[in-house]
Formats: structure tokens, C-alpha cells, sequence
């Protein structure tokens, strides 16, 4: 639904946020979050939806969601229309709204909390819970942009509300990318890896500078590190999301705090969601 209307504000709902910006005080192990999946658009379409996911467990019951796209080009933008799914589709009160002078789409959603029993989360089990139309304008340029959260102008910004009525937190978040480009399906599928790989460094041995090349098939949230023959950490060289593609980076055979390491066998090691590789290479100076 496409509307300028203000939504009541949650703030009655809640007559205490002693525990805003905090973790759940029942679970302080573990950690609500709100997770954005990733796309890939092609140049035809002029719509699509993006995946989101919610893991927590069964004190939940409120939550306000604001949520924006931050496209360097522009063109992009989240609408109403948010299809929901179990176990949060038969929650009380649902709703979205795209706030069209803003930019940004506002969800809302919350339990009866005196009524028939809940239909709480697994516990902190990754639960699909909304899928979010975004449009497409057609001046969009190639670009990738992400989904991000932002602030509403009465009901604040991303929250979770606990079913003792009295307490909010912010949870995790992880913003979802959104790769467009003028290509087609066929042209980008036909050029991305098949499958995850690490090559042997180049050169190797090196001194003092080698190269480390790796393909994803998918986007992964990546580490790669290097450690010396006792095991021991030497260097982080990557600890981020990355794109799928086939990706390099160079190493200078520098330890985390910059000084050059001594000649020697050392191993790289490559994490890429469940997949875990090394191999062995030889600094000779």
C-alpha cells in the first residue's frame, strides 16, 4: 500500500525502553538480528523481491522496521506490498507502508499479547519472514546499491519489542545487496565460477610480494588469513562480504602489525560459508 499517512507511533505499546540498544537480558549469549538477503537484476526487469530473515526466539513480539535503499544512482526503491510467511504471518497487526516524499518503506507488526497462544520463533533459528518488492525506474543506471535501515519520523528506528510489554532492543542487522547492471541472465550466469576455489600463490616462493587468487559462486561473508608453520595467526588479509566472482589480492609478507615476517613455509586459509581451504606457500628472502 502507497500512503502518506502517519502510522500510530509504538510508543504506547512500551512504557519503559530501559532496554533499548541492549541485547535480550533473558538470552545475553545470543543475538536478535534482522538479515537482508542478496539479488542480482538484470537490465529487463522492472521489479523484484528481496528476502528477509529474522532469528531471535519467543520473547519477540513487536517489532518496527524502517528500511531504505541506498542507490548511488538512484532508481531504486523498496514499495508496499510485503508478502509475509510463517511463523509471523498470523500475528495480530501487519502492516507496510512506502512514504513516497521519504523514500522509505515503514513495517510494523505486533502481538495480542492477551489472547490465543503465540506463534513464538524457534529459537534463534534463521526464520524467512518477509519478502520485499523493490521497483526498478527505468532511468536507473548500472549500479549496486544496498538495502539499509533508517529512521522513521514517529516510530524511530529498527526495533524489536520483547512480550513483557515493557522492553525494546536493537537487534543485529545486515544489509542486503542489490547488483543491477545492463547485462542479461545468461551473460552473467555464463561468467561466474561453478563452484568455490583457492589456487596456489604467485609467485611462489616470493619475497617479498605474492598474489592470492579465489573464486565464489555466491556471495560469502569471507576470511582469509595466514598462519605460520606452528599454527600460529600471522595476518588477516580479508574479513568481509564479498561478491560472487573470481576475486585477488596481494600480500607483501607483512604480519597485523606491519613488520616483515622471516623466511619460512606458511599456510593461507580461505573460509567462505561451509567451505574451508589451505594451502602452503614459502616466503625465501
Amino acid at each position: 500500500m502507497i500512503s502518506k499517512m502517519k502510522w500510530p507511533a509504538l510508543v504506547g505499546l512500551f512504557l519503559v525502553a530501559s532496554a533499548f540498544a541492549q541485547q535480550d537480558p533473558q538470552d545475553p549469549g545470543l543475538q536478535d538480528s534482522i538479515i537482508c538477503g542478496d539479488v542480482t537484476i538484470f537490465e529487463d526487469q522492472l521489479s523484484f523481491l528481496m528476502p528477509m530473515y529474522l532469528r531471535a526466539d519467543d520473547s519477540v513480539a513487536v517489532y518496527c522496521f524502517p528500511l531504505r535503499c541506498n542507490a548511488p544512482g538512484g532508481g531504486i526503491f523498496p514499495s508496499g506490498g510485503v508478502e509475509y510467511f510463517p511463523p509471523l504471518d498470523p500475528w495480530d497487526d501487519l502492516t507496510d507502508t512506502f512514504f513516497v516524499d521519504q523514500g522509505y518503506l515503514l513495517m510494523l507488526g505486533w502481538l495480542d499479547l492477551v489472547g490465543d497462544p503465540f506463534p513464538w520463533f524457534p529459537d534463534y533459528e534463521r526464520m524467512h519472514c518477509w519478502s520485499v518488492r523493490f521497483v526498478i525506474d527505468s532511468t536507473a543506471p548500472s549500479q549496486i546499491a544496498f538495502a539499509d535501515t533508517t529512521n522513521d519520523f514517529r516510530n524511530g528506528s529498527l526495533m524489536l519489542g520483547l512480550n513483557d510489554g515493557l522492553s525494546e532492543i536493537t537487534p543485529g542487522f545486515q544489509m542486503g545487496i542489490i547488483n543491477y547492471g545492463p547485462v542479461s541472465a545468461d551473460d552473467y550466469l555464463s561468467n561466474l565460477p561453478a563452484s568455490f576455489s583457492l589456487s596456489q600463490n604467485y609467485p611462489n616462493p616470493f619475497n617479498p610480494d605474492t598474489k592470492i587468487d579465489f573464486a565464489l559462486p555466491s556471495p560469502q561473508i569471507v576470511r582469509l588469513e595466514i598462519f605460520d608453520i606452528l599454527g600460529r595467526k600471522i595476518k588477516t588479509l580479508i574479513d568481509k562480504r564479498l561478491d560472487a566472482g573470481y576475486h585477488s589480492i596481494q600480500w607483501n609478507g607483512t604480519a597485523d602489525d606491519d613488520d616483515q615476517i622471516l623466511s619460512g613455509i606458511y599456510f593461507y586459509r580461505l573460509s567462505a560459508g561451509d567451505h574451508i581451504e589451505s594451502r602452503k606457500m614459502i616466503l625465501m628472502k
